[in-house]
C-alpha cells in the first residue's frame, strides 16, 4: 500500500480486515502526524463494491474518528477514500473486553467501578456531540497494555452531521446488547448506548449475560420481559451499592427510566467524587416587581426608590441596575450615603466623578447640575445612589432635583422611605417559605434540598433574602450542609447534619454593626432582654426588665423599631415586641460577656411575675423562674422546665436548657439521671440517635449506681425506643418486657403504659399479631382509667394498623382517627404527623380521598411548624400516598425525592423502610422495573436484619413475580396469610395474576382484594378482570371515589387507567 509496509494481518471483523503495517521509511509520509517506521494499523474495507451504504458507513467511521479527539477513543490518523477504503488507526496492543470475560470470568468490583467510569466518560463526550454509538458489547471494549480503556467501531453511530440511514424497522447493532426499542426497530436516541452499556457491565460483573435468548425474537422478549437477577447474586464479594443500582436503571426497559444522560449516570456512579461541592451565585427571588420597576425606569427615565430594611437585598438590586444599565450602554454613577463609608459626602464624590470624565465643573450647585445637564445630554446616565436615607436632608432633596433631568435615571435604595421623594417608592416584602426554598435550591445546585431546611431558614431570618444567604454559606463553611453525593437525576445532593443549630456568623454582624454600636444603654438593654427571652414580650414586662422608666421609655421603644432591630404588634389591647428576628437575636445573645444571661432571665422573672394574671403570664413564669436560679437549684429548675417544654412540643429550646442545666454546678445523681434522660428523649426526637444513645446509657448507668427503680425504667423504656429506632426490634422487646417488670409494681403508671406500648410494637413488626393486640389492648385499658393516656392513644393507633391487615378498615379508622384527636388536643405536632399520615393511607384504602387530601394539607401545616427533616419527611409521604392512589406517579416520585433524609441511616428504621417501599411502588407504577427490583432487594435485606415479617415477605413476593419465579411467590402469600396481612396478600395476586394472565389467579386476587377492604385495590382487580359485569361495579365505585372530591382532585383521579376504564362504563 502506497507509505506503507504492511507486516501482518492482525485480524478480521464483519466489514473489514486489520493489518499490522509500518510508515514507510523513503519519502514524506501521508500523514503529517506519523513519522517514518511508526507502526499503524490498516483498517481496509473487503468488499467496498458490495454495498454503498457499508462503504458510507466505513469511511463515516474514520472521519468521526479524526474529528472526536477523546482518551477513550482510538485515533485515526488517515482516512484513504480510493477504491479500496483504508483508515489508518493507531496500533492497539492489549485485549478486549469480551477475551478479559472469558479468561476472568469476572471482572473485580474496582475494575468494574473504572471500566464504568471511563465508558461512561466517552459516551458523554459523544453524546454531547450528538454521535449515538449504537454498539456498545465487551467485544467493542479494549483494555491496552499501557493501562487505557477505548470504545472501539464506530462503523454504525449515527453521525448528526449527516442523513439518518436508518428508518424505522431497521436494525443495527449486537441483538444481546441491544436496547429494547433497537431490536423492535423503533426511532432510537442516546439512551440506546446506555442500555447497551447496562448489559456490558452487567456481563462483565456477573461473569455471564442477563438473557439468554436466540434471534431478535427471543430477545425482545427476554429484554422486555425484565427481571433480571441482581447483578450481585452469581458474585462471593460485594460490589458497591451505587453500581449495581447504577447497572439496573441503565438496563430499565422504558428508556425514560434510565438516566436521561451520560452525564448523570457518570455522576451518579461517581458520588461525592462527582459532585459539585461549592455554592452557586444566589438567584434573585421574589423581586420580580423590583427588577420590573429597574427595567421601566431605565427606558422611560424618571426615579425609582427602592426602600427595605437590612437584608432586603438593596444592594443585590442596585448591582443589578448597575449592570442592566451597563447593558444598556448608559453611564452609570454611583454614590452611597452615611458616615463611615466615605468621607466625602455624596455631593462632593459627584462633583469628583464629573471633573474626572469632563473636566471641573463651575462652583457651587448650580455649576455642577449645569455639568450634569452637557453630561447627559450627550450620554444617557443612571445615577445610583445607596442608603440615600443616610444623606443630609438638602443634599438629598438636591439629588433628587437631577431626577428631572432629560435623558438621566435616577435609582436608590434606603432602609425608610423619604418623604417627597420623586417617582416610585417600591417596599422590599420578606421571602415566602416556598421563595426561600427556591433561593436555597439556586445556591445548591438541586431541585431538592434537605427537608425542614428551608422553613428553619425562614424563622432564622424573617424572610431577609441576605440572611437566608449569608447563614447557608455559613452553614457549608462549619460543615453543617455538606455533599451527600448525587440524587437519581444526576443532581448534587446535599444533606444537613442533626446538630444544626442557628448561631450567627461574622459576615451577619457586618449588617448590624454600626447599628448595635450606635444604640444608648437603654435601647442596647431593651434589645438584650427581647433577644434573651427568645419570646414575643409585652411592652410593660420587656421595658421593666430592661430598667426603662416612664416617661421617655416609649422614646426606647421607637429606637428600636425605627433601627429595624425590633417589631412591635397590638392585640387584645396590649402592645406586644420582639427582636426583629431570630438571627438578630442570636447575634445579640452571643455578644453578651459571661454570665450576663442569668440576671436578664431574672429581671423577666420579676417583671412577669409582677404582670396582671393570665394564661401567657402563668406558662412564662416558671421557664424564667428556673433560667435565673441560683447555682444550687439552677439544675432542678432548669430540669422541670426542659420536661415542660418537651411536653408542648419545643423539643429543640427543651434540649437546650436540659444541657445548660445538666452543666451546672452541684448537680445531684438524680437530677444527672433526669437530665440524661429527658436528653436522650431530645435526641432521639430531633433524629440524632448516636448522641441519644450516649445520654440513654450514661442515665441507665447512673440509675444502676443508685439503685433507682423508677429511673432505670424509663431509661430501660427508652433504650427500648432507640432500639426500635434503629431496626433492633428483638433487643427492643427484651428491654420493653424487663421494664414492665419494674413498672408494674410503681405507683406511676405512665411507664408501664409506655413499656405495654413498646411490646406491642415489636410484637406488631416480628408478625406476632395476637400478642401485638394484647399488650397494646392492654395499654388502652390503663388509659381508660387515666394512666398513660398519651400512650394509650397512640397504642389506640397501632391496634389501627392490625385492623387494616386484617381488612376492617371501619375500625382501623376509628381507632387511628382516635389517636389524631388526641394527639391535637395535646398538641403533640410532631407525634400527630405520624399519625395523620396513617389516617390519610387508611381514608385513601377507603374510598376517601377529599378527607385523606385535607389530612395531607394538615400534616403539611404541621410539618412546617415542627421543622424536623424525618418529621417533615412523613408529612411528604402522606401526600404521595395520596398522589398514587390517582396514578400521578411522576409527582409522587418528585415529591419523594425532596425529602432524602428519610432514606437516611440516621432515620428511624420503620421511616426509612416505608418511604423506600412507597419508592418501590412509585418505581412499578413508572415501569421502572429494574429500580423496583434494586428497590426491593433493600428493603427484604433491612426486613431480615430487623424481623419485619409482612415487609419482607411482600417485597420477597414481589421479587419473585419481577422474576416470574412461582415457588418463592408461594412462600411469600404463605407467609402473608400466617401474619394476616390480606392487603399485601391481595395486592401480591393481583400482580401475579396480570403478569399470568390466568383466570383463577385473577379471581382469587379480585376476592382477597374484596377481603381487604381497599376500594382502589379493589378497582385495579376489577380493571385486571375486564368484564363487562366488574366495569359496571367499578363503575359505581368510581362515583363514590369522586363524592366530594374538588374539580382538581377529580382530574388528577382520572390519570388512573382504572379509573378512565370504569367511566367508560357510565
Amino acid at each position: 500500500m502506497d507509505g506503507y509496509t504492511v507486516l501482518s494481518k492482525a485480524g478480521a471483523g464483519g466489514l473489514a480486515d486489520v493489518w499490522v503495517a509500518e510508515v514507510a521509511l523513503s519519502g514524506a509520509p501521508r500523514c503529517p502526524t506519523l513519522l517514518p517506521g511508526d507502526r499503524v494499523a490498516l483498517k481496509v474495507l473487503r468488499d467496498p463494491e458490495r454495498s454503498e451504504a457499508s462503504r458510507r458507513r466505513f469511511l463515516r467511521e474514520g472521519r468521526l474518528l479524526r474529528e472526536l479527539r477523546h482518551p477513550s477513543l482510538p485515533r485515526c490518523h488517515d482516512v484513504i477514500d480510493g477504491p479500496q477504503p483504508v483508515l489508518v488507526l493507531e496500533l492497539l496492543e492489549g485485549r478486549t473486553l469480551r477475551d478479559w470475560i472469558r479468561d476472568a470470568r469476572q471482572l473485580s468490583a474496582q475494575d468494574a467501578l473504572a471500566l464504568a467510569e471511563h465508558l461512561l466518560r466517552a459516551l458523554t463526550f459523544l453524546h454531547e456531540r450528538g454521535v449515538v454509538h449504537r454498539d456498545v458489547k465487551p467485544a467493542n471494549i479494549f483494555y491496552t497494555d499501557d493501562q487505557r480503556v477505548l470504545l472501539l467501531d464506530l462503523g454504525l453511530a449515527a453521525d448528526p452531521s449527516e442523513p439518518p440511514e436508518q428508518v424505522i424497522g431497521d436494525v443495527m447493532g449486537t441483538y444481546a446488547y441491544m436496547a429494547p426499542e433497537q431490536i423492535a426497530g423503533a426511532a432510537l436516541d442516546h439512551r440506546a448506548d446506555l442500555y447497551s452499556l447496562g448489559v456490558t457491565l452487567y456481563e462483565a460483573i456477573a461473569g455471564r449475560r442477563p438473557f439468554r435468548a436466540s434471534g431478535p425474537a427471543g430477545y425482545l422478549k427476554a429484554h422486555t420481559a425484565g427481571g433480571a437477577p441482581p447483578v450481585s447474586a452469581s458474585r462471593r464479594d460485594r460490589i458497591p451499592t451505587r453500581l449495581e443500582e447504577l447497572v439496573g436503571r441503565l438496563m430499565a426497559r422504558d428508556p425514560a427510566a434510565r438516566p436521561q444522560t451520560a452525564r448523570i449516570a457518570l455522576a451518579v456512579l461517581t458520588g461525592f467524587q462527582g459532585a459539585r461541592r461549592s455554592l452557586l451565585r444566589p438567584p434573585v427571588v421574589g423581586r420580580e416587581a423590583a427588577i420590573g420597576a429597574i427595567s421601566a425606569v431605565l427606558d422611560a427615565g424618571g426615579a425609582l426608590h427602592l426602600v427595605g430594611e437590612p437584608g432586603m437585598g438593596q444592594s443585590r438590586l442596585a448591582r443589578l441596575a448597575w449592570n442592566r444599565a451597563k447593558e444598556l450602554e448608559f453611564d452609570v454613577i454611583c454614590l452611597r450615603g452615611g458616615p463611615g463609608v466615605d468621607p466625602l459626602t455624596p455631593e462632593e464624590r459627584l462633583r469628583r466623578i464629573i471633573a474626572r470624565r469632563l473636566g471641573p465643573p463651575a462652583l457651587g450647585w448650580e455649576g455642577l447640575s449645569e455639568a450634569i445637564r452637557e453630561r447627559v445630554a450627550a450620554r444617557r446616565t443612571l445615577l445610583l445612589v445607596e442608603d440615600i436615607d443616610r444623606v443630609a436632608a438638602g443634599e438629598a432633596e438636591r439629588l433628587f432635583g437631577l431626577a428631572r433631568l432629560p435623558g438621566l435615571c435616577l435609582i436608590t435604595t434606603a432602609e425608610r422611605a423619604l418623604a417627597d421623594a420623586p417617582g416610585t417608592t417600591l417596599p422590599l416584602r420578606a421571602l415566602e417559605v416556598d421563595e426561600v426554598r427556591t433561593l436555597l435550591c439556586g445556591m445548591l445546585g438541586t431541585p431538592s434540598i434537605p427537608g425542614g431546611l428551608a422553613d428553619k431558614l425562614h424563622r432564622f431570618s424573617g424572610g431577609a433574602p441576605a440572611i437566608v444567604t449569608l447563614t447557608t454559606r455559613d452553614f457549608v463553611d462549619r460543615g453543617v450542609l455538606s455533599v451527600r453525593g448525587v440524587g437519581d437525576e444526576g443532581e448534587t445532593s446535599w444533606q444537613l447534619t442533626a446538630s444544626l443549630r442557628m448561631t450567627p456568623d461574622n459576615s451577619l454582624n457586618l449588617l448590624y454593626a454600626a447599628r448595635l454600636q450606635r444604640l444608648d444603654p437603654q435601647s442596647r438593654a431593651l434589645l438584650e432582654v427581647l433577644a434573651v427571652a427568645r419570646e414575643e414580650l409585652p411592652r410593660g414586662v420587656a421595658l421593666a426588665a430592661a430598667g426603662a422608666r416612664e416617661p421617655g421609655a416609649e422614646a426606647v421603644v421607637d429606637v428600636l423599631t425605627a433601627d429595624h432591630l425590633a417589631s412591635a404588634r397590638e392585640s387584645m389591647g396590649e402592645r406586644w415586641l420582639r427582636v426583629r428576628h431570630p438571627a438578630l437575636g442570636a447575634l445579640v445573645t452571643a455578644g453578651l460577656e459571661e454570665g450576663r444571661t442569668r440576671p436578664i432571665h431574672a429581671a423577666l422573672a420579676e417583671a412577669i411575675a409582677a404582670a396582671p394574671p393570665s394564661r401567657w403570664r402563668d406558662d412564662q413564669l416558671p421557664l424564667f423562674r428556673a433560667l435565673a436560679a441560683s447555682a444550687e437549684q439552677a439544675g432542678r429548675a432548669q430540669a422541670r422546665v426542659a420536661e415542660w417544654l418537651y411536653a408542648r412540643g419545643r423539643t429543640s429550646h427543651a434540649l437546650e436548657v436540659v444541657t445548660r442545666a445538666a452543666h451546672e454546678p452541684g448537680l445531684g445523681a438524680a437530677t444527672a439521671t433526669r437530665c440524661a434522660l429527658l436528653r436522650g428523649r431530645a435526641l432521639l426526637t430531633l433524629g440524632r440517635p448516636g448522641e441519644a444513645a450516649a445520654s440513654i446509657n450514661a442515665a441507665l448507668q447512673l440509675a444502676r449506681d443508685q439503685q433507682a427503680t423508677a429511673p432505670l425504667a424509663q431509661g430501660l423504656a427508652l433504650s427500648a425506643e432507640l432500639r426500635l429506632y434503629r431496626g433492633e426490634v428483638r433487643r427492643a422487646l427484651d428491654e420493653a418486657e424487663e421494664c414492665g417488670r419494674l413498672a408494674d409494681p410503681l405507683p406511676e403508671a405512665e411507664v408501664s403504659s409506655w413499656s405495654r406500648l413498646l411490646v406491642g410494637r415489636c410484637h406488631a413488626l416480628l408478625g406476632d399479631r395476637v400478642q401485638a393486640a394484647e399488650a397494646l389492648g392492654r395499654c388502652v385499658t390503663q388509659g381508660v382509667t387515666g394512666m398513660g393516656r398519651e400512650h394509650a392513644a397512640i397504642a389506640q393507633g397501632y391496634l389501627g394498623r392490625l385492623y387494616a391487615d386484617a381488612g376492617r378498615l371501619d375500625e382501623a379508622i376509628r381507632c387511628v382517627s382516635q389517636e389524631v384527636a388526641f394527639l391535637r388536643a395535646r398538641q403533640r405536632r410532631d407525634a400527630s404527623i405520624g399519625a395523620l399520615h396513617r389516617l390519610v393511607v387508611l381514608k385513601v384504602r377507603a374510598g376517601a380521598l377529599a378527607e385523606a387530601e385535607a389530612l395531607a394539607e394538615e400534616a403539611q401545616e404541621l410539618a412546617t411548624s415542627v421543622a424536623l427533616p424525618h418529621v417533615a419527611a412523613i408529612a411528604a409521604m402522606a401526600r404521595a400516598e395520596l398522589l398514587l392512589a390517582c396514578g400521578d406517579f411522576d409527582g409522587a416520585n418528585t415529591l419523594l425525592k425532596g425529602y432524602p433524609a428519610a432514606g437516611e441511616e440516621d432515620a428511624p428504621v420503620e421511616l426509612r423502610t416505608s418511604w423506600r417501599a412507597l419508592r418501590v411502588e412509585v418505581r412499578l407504577g413508572m415501569a421502572d422495573h429494574n429500580a423496583a427490583l434494586a428497590a426491593c432487594n433493600q428493603i427484604v435485606q433491612e426486613a431480615t436484619r430487623v424481623g419485619w415479617s409482612a415487609m419482607r415477605a411482600y417485597h420477597a413476593g414481589l421479587i419473585a413475580v419481577l422474576r416470574a419465579h412461582a415457588e418463592p411467590l408461594a412462600e411469600a402469600l404463605d407467609a402473608l396469610l400466617v401474619v394476616g396481612d390480606r392487603r399485601s396478600n391481595a395486592r401480591l395476586l393481583l400482580a401475579a395474576a396480570r403478569i399470568s394472565g390466568d383466570a383463577a389467579a385473577l379471581d382469587a386476587a379480585l376476592a382477597e382484594a374484596r377481603a381487604a377492604g381497599d376500594r382502589l385495590l379493589l378497582l385495579d382487580a376489577l380493571h385486571a378482570c375486564g368484564g363487562a359485569a366488574q366495569q359496571a361495579e367499578a363503575g359505581a365505585l368510581v362515583m363514590g371515589l369522586f363524592a366530594g372530591a374538588d374539580r382538581g382532585l377529580a382530574e388528577r383521579l382520572r390519570r388512573r387507567d382504572a379509573v378512565r376504564w370504569a367511566i367508560g362504563a357510565r
